[in-house]
This record gives structure tokens, C-alpha cells and sequence, in this order.
């Protein structure tokens, strides 16, 4: 049996400090992703019922648009939220927190909290799942546009760390 194989070793990795923190700060981790997590929800509920962007559905009132009356079903405020939301997480972590480890308070603070919070891919393919019935090649559309867009912020906001 090799030294590395040993379960000596692993019992002595379980625990060592860096693997296995403790009390306090487990409890610290769960309050900061709790603080974070309530604001950035809250702002999103904020703006979702204070901010429309249904550029699209006004201009779309007649139902004879170039994209389509499912456009109107789009949750378009929220698509952008999340955009956003991957926009930010994505430049603390490639930036400021890119060294910090797995229990930093200012990464479960602001990215497991904050951004996690803020962003909701469920509420949005919740909606698109109600489109789906209406409109079904409207919801693909809108589903892979919110894929696709998430992917392009994220590379974006990488390339502009760098």
C-alpha cells in the first residue's frame, strides 16, 4: 500500500484547519450567504415590479411585429437581471475574488449571496414553461437567447478583467 493510499492520511487530512473549518465559521458563512442573499433578492423583487422592459410587447401592440406576438410573453425584465447578475459574478470571481478560497466571506457574500439571489434562471424558465403552451417555438427562442446571452456576458466580462 503506498504511503498516499493509506487511510492514516486521509483521516489526518479530514482533519486539518484548511479542509475542515470550524464552528464560527461555518456559522459565518451561513449568515453571510443569508445577508447576500436577501439583498440581492429584494433588489431583484424591486425591479421586477418597478422596471419594465417591454419595449418589444409596445411596439408589438398591434400583434403584427417582426418578432412575433410571443415576444409579448418573454419575461424580458428578468433576462436582463440575470445577464447582469452573470455579468458581475463572473468579473469578481475572473477578478477580486479569483484567489480567495471556498469559505471567504466577501465571495459567499457577494457571489453565493448577493448574485445568486439577484439572479433567478428558475423564475425565467418557469415563465418560458408557461410559454411553451402558447408559443412554443417562442419559448426555444427566448430559452436559448437567455442561454446564449448568459455565455456572452460571462466571456465578456472575463476578456474585460484581463
Amino acid at each position: 500500500m503506498s504511503k498516499s493510499a493509506n487511510p492514516e492520511n486521509y483521516a489526518s487530512l479530514a482533519m486539518n484547519a484548511a479542509t475542515s473549518p470550524s464552528v464560527t465559521t461555518h456559522l459565518r458563512a451561513i449568515v453571510a450567504v443569508f445577508v447576500g442573499g436577501g439583498i440581492g433578492t429584494c433588489l431583484r423583487a424591486f425591479l421586477l415590479s418597478h422596471v419594465s422592459l417591454h419595449a418589444v410587447q409596445a411596439a408589438c401592440l398591434s400583434g403584427h411585429c417582426a418578432a412575433g406576438p410571443w415576444a409579448n410573453y418573454v419575461p424580458w425584465t428578468l433576462l436582463v437581471i440575470n445577464a447582469i447578475g452573470v455579468y458581475g459574478a463572473t468579473r469578481l470571481l475572473a477578478g477580486p475574488l479569483r484567489d480567495r478560497g471556498f469559505f471567504d466571506q466577501w465571495r459567499l457574500l457577494s457571489i453565493t449571496g448577493f448574485f445568486g439571489g439577484l439572479t433567478s434562471y428558475s423564475s425565467l424558465y418557469t415563465a418560458l414553461d408557461a410559454m411553451r403552451h402558447v408559443y412554443p417555438l417562442g419559448a426555444v427562442v427566448a430559452g436559448l437567447t437567455a442561454v446564449l446571452s448568459g455565455a456572452a456576458v460571462a466571456w465578456i466580462a472575463i476578456r474585460s478583467v484581463r
